[in-house]
């Protein structure tokens, strides 16, 4: 299932569903179509439980309810309630129908903590989100602040998905996430939000020096080059001394990932 961003939805959700130091949230009363009834190779998007870059998220199955053209005046607001502490990033698989380029943003992002702070991001055409085929806007910056990715094509590379990684504010951390709001300024046919999926990030995500969103080889490379110079930066476990025990403690953060 998909969520068009075209309506206020404030229904209640069932619990996340947790694993390891991932939350599921369940979108299953939020849902307006079937995601692949969309078009094209549509009938092969993925349902269930999924696993991209190593981040589980849940594909609801089909809900009966195809109200894709919802009326209602712009803009139009979707909260999902999320009511949970530790989550350091947000992973979501979103793309646009009839998505259109920037400079203009048609889709707002909000994270609002427990303790009233807001964190926004204008999401643009071709940087922070891109259509679902290959029609309208193909583009996309795999930088913060959404570090996108393409992580799912059908087969003939009608139909994607792609995953944003939405790194929060230290108050939000450390308070807690009380709700996600998705504002939508579209248009049936013009641009609207496609949602698959959110999934809650709780790891630390120490190991990722370079700030890219993903640890790899390149945020060590980055660490010992740090380490060799005697970068301050490389103090990795805070003693005020750089020595072995900063490289020995950041290739077992760098072993767990993020």
């Amino acid at each position: 299932m998909i969520r068009f961003i075209t309506a206020l939805l404030l229904a209640i959700i069932p619990a996340p569903i947790a694993i390891a130091q991932f939350v599921q949230v369940d979108l299953s009363s939020v849902y307006n179509v079937d995601r692949r009834q969309s078009c094209c190779e549509s009938p092969q998007y993925p349902m269930g439980n999924a696993t991209y870059m190593g981040v589980p998220f849940f594909l609801g199955p089909p809900t009966g309810n195809n109200s894709v053209f919802m009326t209602g005046t712009n803009p139009v607001t979707v909260d999902i309630p999320i009511a949970h502490q530790g989550v350091q990033r947000v992973r979501t698989l979103l793309n646009t129908a009839w998505g259109q380029p920037g400079p203009n943003s048609y889709l707002r992002i909000e994270f609002h903590g427990m303790d009233g702070t807001v964190y926004g991001i204008n999401l643009i055409g071709g940087q922070h989100i891109r259509d679902h085929g290959p029609a309208f806007t193909q583009n996309f910056d795999p930088n913060p602040p959404t570090c996108t990715r393409n992580v799912w094509t059908s087969t003939g590379g009608s139909v994607r998905a792609d995953m944003q990684t939405f790194a929060l504010p230290a108050t939000i951390r450390a308070n807690g996430l009380a709700f996600i709001r998705f504002i939508d300024t579209g248009a049936n046919g013009f641009q609207r939000g496609f949602l698959f999926a959110i999934t809650l990030d709780e790891r630390i995500c120490e190991a990722n020096v370079n700030d890219d969103c993903i640890v790899d080889f390149f945020d060590y490379l980055d660490f010992v080059a740090r380490f060799a110079d005697n970068d301050p930066e490389a103090d990795f476990n805070g003693d005020g001394v750089i020595d072995f025990f900063d490289y020995l403690d950041y290739v077992a953060a760098f072993a767990n990932g993020c």
